[in-house]
C-alpha cells in the first residue's frame, strides 16, 4: 500500500513538472538550439562585446542569437543563427552596436530593400558588409590627434579669455547663496499654500479653453497690423531710395523753423492757451449737462408701442 502511495506521489510530481516545463516552453523559452535554424558566420574588424547569447535583431526585434565568437590576428570571427522561417535579405546593413552605455551589445540587421535573395544556412557575411562603431580607444585617439594639431599658444589663450569673461566666484558665490536663502525662505513662508496655489493654477489651466480660440482670433488683426508696419516701412524706404535727399532736407528745416516757432512762440501761445482755457471749460461743462438719456426717452416715446413709424410724404404738383 505505502508503495503505491509513493509511486502515486512520484507520478503526480512528474507530471507538475512536465505541465510546468510545457507552461514555460509556450513562452519560447529553450533549452537547446532551434531546430531548422539558419547558422551563419561573419567576419569583422572588432567584436565590439558581441559574446556568446548576444542578441540578434532584426530592426529591434530578436531574431537569433550569437552561438560562438573566435578571433584571430586579423579580425574576429561571430558564428550566429536566425531562428527558422526568418527571412533577412543579403542587401541589408549589418551592425555591432550596444543597447546602452553600459554594454549589452548586439548584432543589427537593417535590410536596403524587400526584394532579392535572402541569407541562407552556411553563408558567410563578408567584413564589408559590417559596420563597427568606433571603440574607446580609437575615439579616445582621434582626440588626441586632433588636440595634437591645435596651437597650445592659441588654446591656452582661448582658455584664459573664457576664463576672464567669466565673473569672479567670489562675488557670484554669495549672490547665489542669497538667491537660495530667499528661495527657501519664501517657500518656507508659503505655510503650506503653495499646494493651493497649484491647484488655482491647474483649475485656471482647466478653464483655458478660451485661449485657443482668442489667439486664433487674434491672428488675423496681427497680420494686418503686419501689413500695415511693412508699408510705413516701405513708404520710409520710398523717401530715402527716391532721390529725396533734398526733400528730406527740406523737411529737416520745415522741422527746425517749427520749432524755432515754439521755441519764440511759447510765451503767446501761453498767454492765449490761458485766456481760451476757462472758456473751453465752460463749454465742456456746458456740454456735460446734456442729458442724453432723457433726449432718448423722448425721441423713443414718440414711438409706438409695435414698433411701426407712419410717415406722411407730400406729394409735390407736377
Amino acid at each position: 500500500m505505502r508503495v503505491a502511495k509513493n509511486i502515486l506521489s512520484f507520478a503526480m510530481f512528474a507530471m507538475i513538472i512536465a505541465v510546468a516545463l510545457t507552461y514555460i516552453g509556450s513562452f519560447g523559452i529553450r533549452l537547446g538550439l532551434p531546430k531548422n535554424r539558419i547558422n551563419l558566420t561573419m567576419d569583422v574588424p572588432d567584436s565590439e562585446g558581441v559574446v556568446v547569447g548576444s542578441s540578434v535583431l532584426l530592426r529591434g526585434v530578436a531574431i537569433g542569437k550569437v552561438t560562438g565568437v573566435s578571433t584571430s590576428v586579423s579580425n574576429a570571427t561571430i558564428d550566429f543563427y536566425l531562428d527558422p522561417g526568418q527571412r533577412v535579405p543579403v542587401d541589408s546593413d549589418v551592425r555591432l552596436d550596444n543597447f546602452s552605455a553600459l554594454g549589452e551589445a548586439y548584432v543589427g540587421f537593417r535590410p536596403r530593400s524587400d526584394d532579392g535573395p535572402v541569407l541562407t544556412d552556411g553563408q558567410r557575411i563578408a567584413a564589408q558588409a559590417v559596420t563597427v562603431p568606433p571603440s574607446i580607444s580609437q575615439l579616445a585617439a582621434t582626440v588626441v590627434r586632433i588636440l595634437n594639431q591645435m596651437d597650445p599658444v592659441q588654446l591656452k589663450g582661448i582658455l584664459n579669455e573664457a576664463d576672464s569673461s567669466l565673473p569672479d566666484p567670489g562675488r557670484v558665490l554669495p549672490n547665489l547663496s542669497r538667491a537660495s536663502l530667499l528661495t527657501r525662505n519664501m517657500m518656507m513662508s508659503m505655510d503650506g499654500k503653495g499646494q493651493e496655489l497649484l491647484g488655482n493654477l491647474q483649475n485656471l489651466l482647466r478653464n483655458a479653453d478660451w485661449v485657443g480660440p482668442t489667439l486664433a482670433e487674434i491672428g488675423p488683426p496681427l497680420r494686418a497690423v503686419g501689413d500695415g508696419i511693412s508699408g510705413a516701412f516701405t513708404a520710409m524706404m520710398n523717401v530715402v531710395a527716391w532721390n529725396n535727399p533734398h526733400n528730406v532736407q527740406l523737411f529737416q528745416k520745415f522741422l527746425a523753423r517749427l520749432q524755432n516757432f515754439l521755441d519764440t512762440r511759447a510765451p503767446d501761445l501761453k498767454v492765449i492757451g490761458n485766456a481760451l482755457l476757462p472758456q473751453f471749460q465752460g463749454i465742456g461743462g456746458a456740454l456735460m449737462n446734456f442729458d442724453t438719456a432723457q433726449i432718448l426717452s423722448n425721441a423713443l416715446s414718440g414711438i409706438p408701442e409695435d414698433g411701426a413709424i407712419t410717415l406722411r410724404v407730400s406729394m409735390p404738383d407736377r
